[in-house]
């Protein structure tokens, strides 16, 4: 009945366990570079949509493995929605493919942002868009 729980920096810990090189120059905005491309900047409403993200460690430039993070998509009519990426494979890079966004309109402009899933004192983001174009 008097048990005190208590909480525990784990994601740390299992980052350090995980990928003991991190410890060495530490998880912050400053030490991590992120970027994010799409497969084409614009698309139907009928395509998938490719993003693909890229970590390195900024002061050295080598890739940043087994990074989590997630997309999220400001729809039209104010709709969001959010996907987990792959953690980052050993080159620093993971991808998502995004299903069609059949609802969007003709030059509708598709905001999206990635962030990092790391336990960061400010979030690691890298916000973009790409447009729905229907040529028909």
């Amino acid at each position: 009945a008097g048990a005190n729980v208590r909480l525990a920096p784990i994601g740390i810990l299992y980052l350090q366990q995980l990928n003991p090189q991190n410890q060495a120059f530490g998880l912050s905005a400053k030490t991590l570079t992120l970027r994010t491309t799409e497969a084409q900047a614009r698309i139907t409403n009928e395509q998938e949509q490719v993003i693909t993200v890229e970590v390195t460690q900024t002061q050295s430039g080598k890739p940043a493995a087994d990074v989590e993070s997630f997309i999220t998509l400001n729809l039209p009519e104010g709709k969001r929605l959010s996907y987990n990426l792959p953690p980052t494979s050993a080159n620093g890079k993971s991808h998502i493919v995004l299903p069609p966004m059949r609802g969007a309109a003709n030059a509708q402009i598709i905001p999206y942002i990635v962030c990092l899933s790391l336990p960061t004192e400010e979030p690691i983001c890298s916000p973009d868009s790409f447009i729905i174009w229907n040529l028909k």
